[in-house]
């Protein structure tokens, strides 16, 4: 990690990977010091005055919350720009004594506004060590602005990279790194925020777009969750949005379904398969287990037509998972995703489960069990032995763990 992907990753410029629409922004910035003659192109007077009413028209409960996170643009001190995108520009600043990341938005909208202000109103009350903590908006002066704590090591994409001098392994990096993401995941899903749209606070928020790029990696291979532009709560009427990145979708958003936390579950699945580095890619995993079934069938592999959107097709339509080859993986590791990636959602283990999961089979089985020396980083000597139900779902259906003869759930 580290470098200037890494300050991107600090506070994404999060454009639209897949379906639905980009992100706002996880930060917008209006600092006064950021000029057009430091190479910022400020907004115009129409966006001026548009700022100025949406941000005047506001519930006095609105208003009363936002001022908790209210930070004077002047004490904000210009930095280099770590990442843009279509929607904004992240620069590394300096507030009160702290690098932090900063976002500008590169143009006002009335959408854009709001969307900015929902999201800093979600995280405003965020406190937890695997949540990339917001630490001030403003929307007075040139522009919006939000501002969150800054992450040099970059994201888990970056981490994941084929070919890094030093490459992860499950024992000392990806085991802890997993285990964050189900934290910060359980935290979200009995999280209580201020909902503007409902004028009232509300519990559980769905993130949406789960997903390597997503997760920041800290100095001590920790995870922190960020991007939360997407997220909504689970009684909003826009959970029906399909909305995240192709691959890591669940199939119910991409049908149009009314869904539940249970699609960052799915998502979660594919960032533990994209953590097994079986590939250079996720979208190479999916594909080899297509070209697979062409070649088993006498038909013709044709790679170049493997698009996210065809793999996305077949995974909604024909349950398409990828094959997981057995002595590359965990046992109970891959327990876990197949469960995880269930198509049917009310099977998938909740957060708080994965977790417990985790620390106790999973870890057990990593720690007893060496990598090979002639295997690529992401995988793990396999180890035989019955591995226990990672949920309750598995466990009511009399899903065991595979055995050494079998090492496929039944």
């Amino acid at each position: 990690g580290g470098g200037g992907g890494a300050g991107a990753a600090a506070a994404t410029a999060h454009d639209s990977m897949g379906l639905g629409q980009g992100s706002s922004g996880n930060l917008a910035s209006a600092s006064m010091t950021l000029t057009a003659a430091n190479g910022y192109q400020a907004p115009t007077e129409q966006q001026r005055r548009l700022l100025d009413a949406e941000m005047e028209n506001l519930p006095a409960e609105t208003k009363s919350v936002l001022k908790e996170i209210a930070i004077d643009p002047r004490e904000m001190e210009l930095g280099e720009v770590i990442g843009t995108g279509a929607f904004a520009e992240v620069r590394a600043c300096r507030y009160r004594g702290s690098t932090v990341a900063v976002k500008a938005l590169h143009e006002l909208s009335q959408e854009s506004i709001r969307r900015f202000r929902y999201e800093v109103l979600l995280m405003k009350d965020l406190r937890h060590p695997n949540i990339i903590l917001l630490i001030g908006a403003s929307w007075v002066g040139n522009k919006l602005m939000m501002v969150v704590e800054y992450m040099e090591c970059g994201s888990m994409a970056d981490a994941l990279t084929p070919n890094r001098p030093e490459p992860l392994n499950w024992k000392d990096h990806k085991l802890g790194m997993v285990c964050d993401v189900a934290r910060g995941m359980t935290y979200l899903h009995h999280a209580r925020y201020f909902n503007e749209a409902a004028n009232a606070y509300e519990t559980c928020i769905i993130h949406r777009d789960l997903k390597p790029q997503n997760l920041l990696v800290t100095r001590s291979y920790g995870i922190k969750i960020t991007d939360f532009g997407e997220a909504r709560s689970k009684n909003q009427n826009a959970t029906m949005t399909a909305v995240g990145t192709l691959l890591y979708i669940a199939p119910e958003v991409v049908r149009g379904d009314r869904y539940d936390e249970k699609c960052d579950v799915y998502s979660f699945a594919i960032v533990m398969l994209a953590a097994l580095q079986l590939k250079p890619n996720i979208v190479d995993v999916f594909a080899e287990t297509i070209k697979q079934e062409h070649l088993a069938s006498g038909g013709e592999a044709k790679p170049a037509t493997y698009t996210p959107m065809y793999i996305t097709t077949r995974i909604v339509n024909e349950h398409l998972r990828p094959i997981l080859p057995d002595r590359q993986i965990f046992p109970s590791l891959k327990i876990l995703i197949e469960q995880a990636w269930s198509p049917a959602p009310a099977l998938r283990p909740t957060f708080d489960e994965i977790l417990e999961y985790l620390e106790t089979i999973v870890k057990d089985e990593v720690m007893e069990n060496k990598l090979l020396d002639d295997t690529p980083p992401g995988t793990a000597a396999a180890g035989g032995g019955a591995v226990a139900p990672c949920c309750s779902c598995c466990s009511s259906r009399g899903r065991s763990g595979p055995s050494s003869s079998s090492r496929r759930p039944v």
